[in-house]
């Protein structure tokens, strides 16, 4: 509707590089994963670029999401992480994950990964009390399927 107002008032080019922008959000570059263990650690909450190390260093599980540009033994990850993370601020990953800034702790930037409106977090249960994994669930408004994003387990 807007494209139609938009081509009648003599605007064109609405949303040419529409294919472009889902290609490009639907690529896998390791990112989605990496956000989907974060989201599984620390949830909504803020936290350091050393605290986020400090958590791939104790959780081998943790330290094989990272995406493949940074490597768990570069004595710079820390540096390179947040530099990462700054430009992937705002981008919404394919499981409805994004990163933004949320505070400082101690002069340093806290970071937070947060699901996008429309999307739920469930754990899934295999055992009693034993979660083991987790996906994340695209409510659309206007359709009642749900569209699952798992995890790797």
């Amino acid at each position: 509707m807007v494209g139609g107002i938009l081509a009648f008032a003599g605007i064109e080019g609405f949303l040419e590089n529409l294919s472009d922008m889902y290609e490009r959000s639907e690529e896998d570059d390791g990112w989605a994963g990496f956000l989907s263990a974060w989201y599984e650690v620390f949830g909504e909450e803020g936290a350091t670029v050393s605290q986020i190390v400090d958590e791939l260093l104790d959780s081998s599980h943790f330290a094989d999401t990272l995406p493949p540009e940074l490597d768990i033994t570069d004595k710079q990850l820390t540096r390179k992480l947040g530099r990462r993370l700054a430009k992937r601020e705002g981008f919404r990953h394919v499981n409805g994950l994004f990163i933004e800034r949320g505070g400082t702790y101690r002069r340093a930037i806290q970071w937070r990964c947060l699901l996008t409106e429309g999307y739920t977090f469930e754990t899934i249960n295999k055992g009693e009390d034993d979660i083991d994994g987790f996906t994340f669930v695209r409510n659309s408004p206007w359709d009642t399927e749900k569209q699952e994003c798992s995890s790797e387990n």
